[in-house]
């Protein structure tokens, strides 16, 4: 059997998916509230 990417066998595409992985992402320094905010001071210069 090919097992391109693991050496199970049973499993030969790797890791399940993991359906955490967006918690896992790094987020922003500002919120979008913020964001928005801070453009909307900036058009108004």
């Amino acid at each position: 059997m090919i097992c391109p990417t693991a050496i199970d066998p049973k499993r030969p595409y790797g890791l399940p998916y993991d359906p955490q992985w967006k918690s896992q992402m790094p987020r922003p320094t500002l919120r979008s509230t913020e964001f928005i905010l801070s453009i909307i001071e900036k058009i108004k210069e």
